[in-house]
């Protein structure tokens, strides 16, 4: 099944659904679907027996397959991705995504998140004790990735 089609399928499901919050409100005009950018944006969240679905997880070949995937997204109406810090790289693909499609950029809306802060070094194991992420709740936490993700997405709502 090709991203296109598990992306209408999806679509087909929950365009119809009313708001959950007044978050679209508050962001303005996005859809209901937003694709997720967990295992777009890093080796490690590939696993459960995907492993094989992308046999090179370079950065090169894992940004070329984000943005696959955005694309797919976009052509089916999907404006809202979902980033986090934590998701290695999943900022950084959005972002060389959008300004490789100019015209894109007034539509996407970026969510991220805070607090998780992405520790495995594009490494799919991790040694044992260390781990993939580590969560800090500090206001130092907030302000730092909140400035690192202001500084790769300055043309995008977040």
């Amino acid at each position: 099944m090709g991203v296109a089609t598990v992306i209408s399928t999806v679509a087909a499901t929950v365009m119809s659904a009313p708001p959950r919050s007044a978050l679209r409100e508050r962001i303005g005009p996005t859809n209901k679907l937003g694709q997720g950018m967990a295992s777009l944006g890093r080796p490690g969240y590939i696993n459960l027996g995907h492993d094989d679905d992308l046999p090179c997880k370079t950065v090169d070949a894992m940004r070329d397959r984000a943005h696959e995937v955005l694309d797919a997204a976009a052509a089916m109406g999907i404006t809202y991705f979902d980033c986090a810090r934590s998701y290695g790289e999943s900022e950084e693909f959005a972002a060389s995504w959008v300004a490789s499609r100019p015209e894109a950029a007034a539509s996407i809306t970026v969510g991220s998140k805070w607090s998780y802060e992405y520790t495995a070094g594009w490494r799919v194991q991790v040694s044992e004790g260390e781990a993939h992420e580590v969560k800090t709740h500090t206001l130092a936490q907030l302000r730092r990735q909140l400035s690192e993700s202001l500084a790769l997405l300055p043309s995008i709502r977040v």
